[in-house]
């Protein structure tokens, strides 16, 4: 459909022509595929060679899977033992076909590779869950402890981690202590910070960040500015200037009893407001 969308802006006449007709076409079909033929002698030598690798990248190819099983000891041991439950099948790729040790119709993916197919099925599908990732998974492989496998794929997957949401909470939070407070009647000041950024043993580069911030707690209205000290005085002017200047004044206003809120800031907007 978007390629048809993309098509549509130059006005082309779309025409439906068999396959067996649309030979240059359907040649692209019929290229060889990326996995190479994988001949018998080859595949012999391929066995006795323990330090194999597969630089594709991809866990699931069928060619690397029957190396890895014929590798398996634990797994050949089940194929001997157990011939009802483990079960070979062919599997064709291509003009290749392998033998592949499966268990309830699902392949048996050997002990090395199955980290490897966690963590490639975890980022092929977008990193999904621990549950959708083992349910996904089991659609065509099996082994013994898929469920933890693909748990701990989901753990140490570093994007996850860094951009999941968490069940954690902090906490609730308090109910106001007036519920009947109106608009502007009352204004909540307090002091954040600081809240240091760059390198400390690099002057040009370390900044450190006062804040105070202005609340209506019946609205939940805020205001917050930046401040060079942590004084009454500065407070004082500060909230004179981004506060009372701009919005009604309030009857009273909250603050804590830190030594930035002392006697002078009370005084001042007592005196110049009316404000308690």
């Amino acid at each position: 459909m978007r390629w048809r969308l993309l098509l549509e802006e130059f006005g082309p006449t779309l025409m439906c022509v068999k396959g067996s007709n649309n030979i240059i076409a359907d040649a692209l079909s019929r290229l060889e595929k990326a996995e190479e033929e994988f001949s018998a002698e080859a595949f012999a030598n391929e066995l006795a060679n323990e330090e194999e690798e597969f630089p594709t990248g991809y866990p699931l190819s069928y060619k690397e899977i029957a190396f890895r099983q014929t590798k398996d000891r634990a797994l050949q041991n089940k194929f001997r033992t157990q011939p009802q439950l483990h079960v070979k099948k062919p599997y064709t790729f291509s003009d290749s076909t392998y033998e592949l040790i499966t268990k309830n119709n699902k392949i048996y993916v050997p002990k090395y590779s199955q980290h490897k197919c966690a963590e490639w099925c975890h980022l092929t599908l977008m990193h999904p869950g621990e549950q959708r990732l083992e349910l996904t998974t089991a659609q065509h492989c099996t082994w013994i402890g898929l469920k933890s496998t693909c748990i701990c794929a989901c753990k140490r997957c570093e994007n996850c981690a860094a951009s999941k949401k968490r069940d954690q909470k902090i906490g609730l939070l308090p109910p106001k202590p007036n519920p009947e407070i109106v608009p502007w009647h009352t204004l909540c000041v307090d002091l954040v910070g600081p809240y240091k950024f760059g390198d400390p043993k690099k002057p040009e580069t370390h900044i450190e960040l006062h804040s105070m911030t202005m609340i209506d707690p019946a609205t939940g209205f805020f205001e917050i500015v930046e401040i060079s000290e942590k004084t009454a005085d500065i407070i004082t002017n500060w909230l004179e200037l981004h506060w009372l200047t701009l919005y009604p004044w309030p009857t009273e206003i909250t603050m804590d009893k830190g030594k930035e809120f002392a006697r002078e800031v009370s005084e001042t907007l007592n005196n110049e407001h009316d404000i308690n």
